[in-house]
């Protein structure tokens, strides 16, 4: 049995060296694989995170808009105040005070400092995840 065992020592270092190859040859693979799905994973994020930045820019540009009509609105009626009588003048005036106070003011800029371009959003989404690290 000992001769058995020594005539087979060759074959299983033989064995061992090709295992540990071939181990070897799969965590190269499996590496090269988990740095492709990281990429992969970070460019989706990236693209995600320009996708939202963009919607949120179009979204304050809408309000920007809507402000914009509301002052002309408001601009108009003052204008148009001067057409009417004195005592008309002050009442017409004290309700376009409070539509004003109603509708508050333009909150455009106010989300215009909150935005957040894509890069913010891309360094917000992987902040303390495993893509921060790569």
């Amino acid at each position: 049995m000992v001769k058995e065992v020594a005539e087979a020592a060759p074959d299983i270092l033989k064995l061992h060296v090709e295992a540990v190859e071939l181990a070897e040859k799969r965590r190269r693979e499996w590496e090269i694989e988990c740095q492709e799905y990281r990429r992969a994973e970070r460019e989706r994020i990236r693209l995600k995170a320009a996708d939202e930045s963009k919607q949120a820019l179009k979204d304050i540009i809408d309000k920007w808009g809507e402000a914009e009509r509301i002052k002309r609105f408001f601009d108009q009626a003052e204008a148009a105040l001067s057409e009417h009588a004195v005592e008309q003048h002050s009442e017409l005036n004290s309700r376009l005070e409070a539509a004003r106070s109603v509708i508050g003011q333009n909150e455009a800029l106010n989300a215009m400092r909150s935005w957040k371009t894509p890069d913010e959003l891309f360094t917000e989404m992987i902040k303390g995840s495993y893509w921060e690290f790569d």
